[in-house]
């Protein structure tokens, strides 16, 4: 695994999904790790849950291995920003107001990202309410 997967284009990630030489599993795993070795200077998230994002990548790479995989994205980490709704995950719009708000929805944006295997990895910080 290359510990610089989180530095390609996603053309590039996409390709080697599809060559089978890169499991979403991996390039999951590589995300986290960059993700939690400079999150703290960074702090470009909210929220993330990294459980669920392997379990996301599993049913990603298992649906590749039947041949049954959703497109370009499938397998792709996708990081959205604090103000789209995700359902069962934080929706804060980066305001205290919402902290300890869950969304019980989709968006459409949310909707259609998972309907094409995208791993929605976690809430992006933004601007009080963007």
């Amino acid at each position: 695994m290359s510990a610089e997967l989180f530095y390609q284009p996603i053309t590039e990630l996409s390709a080697r999904l599809a060559a089978k030489t890169l499991s979403a599993v991996e390039l999951t795993r590589a995300v986290i790790a960059r993700t939690q070795a400079v999150e703290s200077r960074v702090r470009a998230f909210n929220s993330s849950d990294e459980a669920d994002a392997l379990a996301q990548a599993a049913a990603s790479d298992a649906r590749r291995a039947a041949g049954e995989s959703r497109g370009a994205l499938d397998g792709i980490l996708i990081g959205l920003k604090d103000v789209i709704a995700v359902k069962d995950q934080p929706l804060t719009a980066s305001s205290k107001i919402l902290a300890n708000f869950v969304s019980p929805y989709d968006a459409t944006v949310a909707t259609k990202l998972k309907n094409v295997g995208a791993v929605l990895y976690g809430r992006l910080n933004c601007d009080e309410f963007a």
